[in-house]
């Protein structure tokens, strides 16, 4: 079997798509799946660990913005 074109899969509200910049690895997880920490009220931040290259990906999430203004760095 060989796929020709893939697909885009369902939009999940809960899921959160990261790059690491060490592997340049790209990665989705749902918040469940990583560690949380809350710096201040307005935000909170998610870390998971590359599983290519094992980094740490910190994820920023900042509430009361428009979508898409989250950062994801390392």
């Amino acid at each position: 079997m060989e796929i020709i074109k893939c697909g885009i899969p369902p939009y999940n509200p809960n899921s959160h798509l990261v790059n690491c910049l060490k592997c340049n690895t790209v990665i989705s997880f749902l918040e469940s799946e990583a560690a949380f920490s809350s710096i201040a009220k307005n935000s909170k931040v998610l870390y998971v660990k590359c599983p290519k290259c094992g980094h740490q990906i910190k994820k920023d999430i900042f509430f009361n913005q428009p979508t898409g203004q989250s950062l994801d760095y390392m």
